[in-house]
């Protein structure tokens, strides 16, 4: 397909949308914000209020760029709060507080964070922050009142976020980056349904990513983090229909740690049990950086066990949750640059193997259709900036896959990545971007690759579509301003809104139908034998092959190192 020139795509697609000369933000035609007939389903006297059986919650109200409202029930809880004694197990239901009457969602917190030393050095050691707490479980839905009126009479789709933040940060709601009410509206674009959004916390850092054996023979659930996450989406399948949303038509989407904990749920339990809670995935740069080694989870619970100055997990369930909080920053002192302490990591059940590894052997869940997406550059900000000699290569090898048999280390090196810098037959000409290639292979573009390789050709009922963000500089997380995109205002990273309005036009179909494709859009294809990718680049939009699909992915599936 010929490249789209954006300004005449524009120009094509103004009976629905276009560009703002004034606000560079999207003019679109259909702004009739009259909601339809109620039906049988009718707000009280007091406004919308939600019945969960447990509680009761009223929303806050928003008004978008485009004059639609949309009802916030925020800070709901899906969970009972994972403290005390439920300190590192199971999430369980939330407890029945119908007797404190109908809440507005204004007590909310976060999962405690853990920043890096090289993230943010003064906040490792900074007192945990008065939105901390590990009574976290929350979750927030956000329907449009139009939705919200009909709610009896018809059900609409749904989109289910996982935030991101390498397992140690981040939060359901992130501020002007995160704010769903752009996309919201843009589902409503050429005759769209709309859609409902439902965003959520999950433990992070030690508090969520534990495993190993010293850790579950005390007791501990491995990879806890992952269990929130389904717990949620359970309260997704049992509670959506409530906000007028429907259950069989679920489309999770995660960027980062979010796209990542995506594809851990695809590959649960090796594809044999306990069938996904969700019909379709959006994964944006899925992220985790693979841990194969026993030592690995027996480090890391070392790790949080010396930041406490405690020895066993008992005295981390008994710990202060201030202690406990402090200990979880400290724990990331001894991570190195772009890495973290925590993560997901294979437990032998949940997370019965690598990823890779599953969709390899055709262990997974095969009927949820997917689109991938990952960014030119991913591994530019994970690069330690140092790295400026080829000795540095075999060094960070070393630190991210410790138990790496020399001989695979010498592949790896010599074969895979070799030093060499003024070879077309490879992408980089420097010994940093030698190694920011490998950090992005092993922990975004790959898994990207091996997703929309198995969903997109196996012989099952799902599909494969994927997009490469080419927008310069191209680096990690830049897709997640043009799909959250606003205005010019609020997102202030876009440089290109009429790229922002596509990209959202394709997410927001696919969430409402499966298939990105819309009217007005270039086609986006499926991904297939071909390996293509829809191609986003500043001033146009074409047709590539997948450049992750290349034979240093193929080295990295294989696992052979693990």
């Amino acid at each position: 397909m010929a490249p789209y020139i954006l300004l005449l795509l524009c120009l094509a697609a103004s009976g629905s949308w276009a560009k703002s000369t004034s606000d560079s933000g999207l003019v679109r035609r259909n702004n009739n914000t009259t909601s339809p007939n109620p039906g049988a389903c009718t707000n009280s006297t007091t406004g919308p209020v939600v019945d969960l059986d447990y509680a009761l919650y009223v929303p806050q109200i928003a008004t978008s760029p485009d004059e639609r409202t949309y009802y916030n029930f925020s800070n709901i809880r899906y969970a009972a709060p994972p403290v005390d004694s439920l300190r590192f197990q199971l999430p369980e239901d939330p407890v029945n507080n119908r007797s404190a009457g109908v809440q507005d969602g204004t007590y909310g917190k976060i999962c405690p964070q853990s920043y890096t030393p090289w993230q943010n050095s003064k906040l490792v050691t900074a007192p945990p922050g008065e939105l901390e707490s590990e009574d976290c479980l929350f979750l927030d839905v956000v329907v449009p009142d139009s939705i919200w009126n009909q709610r009896c009479n018809s059900s609409r789709p749904v989109i289910v976020w996982i935030h991101g933040g390498g397992f140690q940060i981040g939060a359901k709601w992130g501020g002007p980056m995160t704010n769903p009410l752009g996309l919201q509206d843009r589902s409503f674009d050429e005759d769209g349904e709309g859609v409902i959004w439902v965003g959520f916390n999950y433990r992070l850092g030690a508090l969520g990513w534990l495993q190993g054996e010293s850790f579950t023979s005390a007791g501990g659930v491995p990879n806890v983090g992952f269990q929130d996450q389904r717990k949620a989406l359970d309260w997704v399948q049992n509670h959506i229909h409530l906000f007028g949303g429907d259950a069989s038509r679920v489309t999770i989407m995660g960027e980062s740690a979010g796209g990542g904990s995506i594809l851990h749920h695809i590959t649960a339990y090796g594809g044999k049990k306990d069938a996904p809670q969700f019909q379709q995935a959006i994964l944006q740069s899925p992220a985790y950086v693979p841990r194969p080694y026993a030592s690995q989870a027996e480090k890391s619970f070392a790790t949080i066990l010396e930041a406490a100055n405690v020895s066993s997990l008992a005295d981390l369930v008994a710990l202060d949750t201030y202690d406990l909080q402090i200990a979880n920053k400290l724990s990331q002192n001894p991570d190195f640059f772009g890495t973290f302490q925590f993560g997901p990591a294979p437990d032998g059940s949940y997370v019965l193997d690598l990823p890779e590894k599953l969709l390899a052997s055709g262990q997974y869940h095969k009927d949820v259709k997917v689109m991938v997406a990952h960014n030119t550059f991913e591994g530019q900000k994970y690069t330690d900036p140092s790295a400026t000699n080829s000795s540095a290569f075999d060094t960070y090898m070393k630190l991210y896959f410790p138990d790496m048999p020399e001989a695979i280390l010498e592949e790896l090196s010599n074969e895979v990545y070799p030093a060499v810098y003024n070879d077309s037959s490879v992408p980089w000409t420097t010994p940093f971007d030698r190694l920011m290639y490998a950090v992005a292979d092993f922990t975004f573009t790959c898994h990207a690759y091996f997703t929309g390789e198995a969903l997109g050709t196996d012989n099952n009922n799902a599909s494969a579509y994927s997009y490469l963000f080419s927008v310069p500089p191209g680096t990690h997380t830049l897709d997640v301003n043009y799909s959250f995109y606003i205005n010019s205002t609020w997102s202030t990273l876009v440089t290109n809104a009429t790229l922002a309005g596509i990209l959202q036009g394709y997410l927001t179909k696919f969430a409402e139908t499966g298939d990105p494709n819309r009217e007005g859009l270039p086609t986006f294809p499926v991904y297939g034998e071909g390996f293509t990718d829809l191609n986003l680049n500043q001033t146009f939009v074409d047709v590539v092959k997948d450049p992750a699909a290349n034979s240093r992915c193929d080295w990295w599936r294989k696992a052979s190192y693990a």
